[in-house]
């Protein structure tokens, strides 16, 4: 995730609702309903894949959302389900 936006980049907007975060592109003030309320951009990502980018998946399971720079249709023995990409980030080299 990029703390300062970059050309092409977007805000990875981060809202608390149900007992747990959930980090979207959207930037409405609620989700849901109103069940997710907005807490603001946590950094930028990119909306489509550039060179250098791989994919940040979301799963939902166990009552909350999990992001993971894996794909698996099921991860953690199938406790959670694979729901798409969020957006595309740099992976950090260790």
């Amino acid at each position: 995730m990029l703390a300062k936006q970059q050309n092409g980049s977007v805000p990875l907007n981060r809202y608390w609702g149900d007992g747990e975060h959930y980090y979207t592109l959207d930037s409405t003030p609620t989700l849901l309903n109103g069940k997710y309320k907005l807490e603001g951009v946590v950094g930028y990502i990119y909306r489509n894949q550039v060179p250098g980018t791989v994919p940040l998946y979301v799963y939902w399971g166990n009552g909350e959302h999990h992001y993971d720079l894996q794909y698996a249709p099921k991860l953690w023995y199938g406790q959670y389900k694979y729901e798409g990409i969020t957006g595309y980030v740099y992976p950090i080299n260790d």
